[in-house]
């Protein structure tokens, strides 16, 4: 999966080095940790897209590691590798906005289903939907029509994503053609046969237009 990457954070090295593995075929990219201070000295610097954490570890536990994480981020989703049924210890982390936990010795068919709905978020979390049917994916960039991407021109992208956003509001003419064309002089008629060129390949519904302000997309 390119682009994602994974923190394994488990002190058993032989668990450890399975999960690694089994994620390896997956993720773009997998870190290890074999405590939490580890991790979070790992999570400063790489910021990754998932985590998966043991709960007993030395230096700083699986909840204090979390604790500090959640902090700053609410949204990495974070799963926790316990071997603890104790229901009051499990509510405990799962107040710290966890997506699930796995109990030891872990279930490879639970493994694939936790990943998998990860994904399905993540993935979730990068469109946005337009009018019409079309979809924007926020990481890529790209415009989608039902699942598949449209071929636009560079400068057609740079104009959506301008309006995307400023979502919800006016963006004159001026603005957009400093965003789209940078060093180029100025000139309305420019953005004017993007647009029309636009809505020929995709919708009118998409780009509102503000009579003699500029262009604005309604989310």
């Amino acid at each position: 999966m390119n682009n994602i990457s994974i923190l394994i954070v488990e002190d058993e090295i032989e668990l450890k080095d399975q999960l690694v593995e089994y994620f390896e075929i997956y993720f773009n990219k997998v870190y290890e940790a074999s405590d939490g201070l580890e991790a979070y000295n790992i999570y400063n610097k790489y910021k990754p897209n998932i985590i998966f954490t043991d709960i007993n570890m030395p230096k700083l536990n699986g909840l204090e590691f979390i604790k500090r994480v959640r902090v700053v981020d609410t949204k990495t989703p974070i799963v926790i590798l316990t071997a603890h049924t104790d229901t009051s210890y499990l509510l405990n982390a799962i107040e710290l906005n966890l997506v699930s936990y796995l109990l030891k010795p872990i279930e490879a068919s639970k493994l694939k289903e936790t990943v998998e709905k990860i994904m399905v978020a993540l993935q979730s979390d990068n469109y946005i939907n337009l009018n019409d049917g079309y979809t924007w994916n926020t990481k890529s960039k790209l415009l989608y029509f039902k699942k598949n991407k449209l071929h636009l021109s560079n400068y057609e992208l740079l104009f959506l994503e301008c309006l995307i956003s400023n979502k919800n509001k006016t963006v004159s003419h001026e603005h957009l053609h400093n965003f789209i064309y940078s060093e180029a002089a100025y000139s309305q008629n420019a953005i004017s046969s993007l647009v029309k060129r636009l809505r020929q390949k995709t919708s009118k519904n998409i780009v509102k237009s503000s009579y003699k302000e500029g262009y604005k997309i309604e989310i």
